[in-house]
């Protein structure tokens, strides 16, 4: 029983020496500078479909065949 118990009294004083380093150091860790943000796509503008798109077609047989098994696997992976 008392292994049992060993791994949440560990964290439960972990989670308490965090709460209290914070209180003392009046303040959270940072990892960057004040008003930095991390260089992460999620935070970038969202994308939609209002924006131009513009489709070049392909000059030739071979390239349109390319292309068209381009797109077919892009279907077949969306679909599972």
């Amino acid at each position: 029983m008392t292994m049992r118990l060993l791994p949440a009294t560990f964290r439960s004083f972990l989670i308490l020496a965090l709460i209290t380093a914070r209180q003392v150091s009046g303040e959270a860790p940072h990892v960057l500078r004040e008003g930095k943000l991390p260089n992460d796509a999620r935070l970038a503008p969202l994308k939609d479909l209002d924006g131009y798109f513009p489709f070049t077609p392909p000059a030739t047989k071979a390239e349109w065949e390319i292309r068209a098994e381009r797109v077919r696997r892009q279907i077949l992976v969306s679909q599972g």
